[in-house]
């Protein structure tokens, strides 16, 4: 019989899963310095274009939203965030030719 300290297998394991999880924690709270609600041109496309689709008669530039989108991906939420605003940096235009206009198309609007 051997004489010392042995750890079964079960133990490893257990040791390995909580090392694992104090790392994922870890990482959670390092990359959690960003803010949480501030997204770029895509989301922002994605999220006021719902808003236009449910009123597509309107204007892009009066669909906005305020302190919710960081278009430049600087860490700072925009103040105000217009649907025309996210278009043209998308490069979608934005004039209105003959009652349609490109933006609210790409949102799902026909007219």
């Amino acid at each position: 019989m051997k004489k010392g300290i042995s750890l079964p297998i079960e133990m490893i394991v257990i040791i390995a899963i909580a090392v694992l999880v104090l790392v994922v924690i870890a990482a959670f709270f390092v990359g959690g310095t960003r803010p949480l609600t501030g997204t770029g041109v895509e989301q922002a496309f994605a999220g006021l274009c719902s808003m236009q689709v449910t009123r597509c008669g309107v204007e892009p530039s009066s669909i906005s939203v305020t302190g919710v989108y960081d278009l430049d991906q600087n860490g700072v939420l925009d103040e105000t965030t217009t649907l025309a605003n996210v278009c043209t940096k998308k490069g979608i235009s934005t004039t209105t030719v003959i009652d349609t206009n490109p933006c609210r198309q790409a949102c799902g609007c026909t007219k």
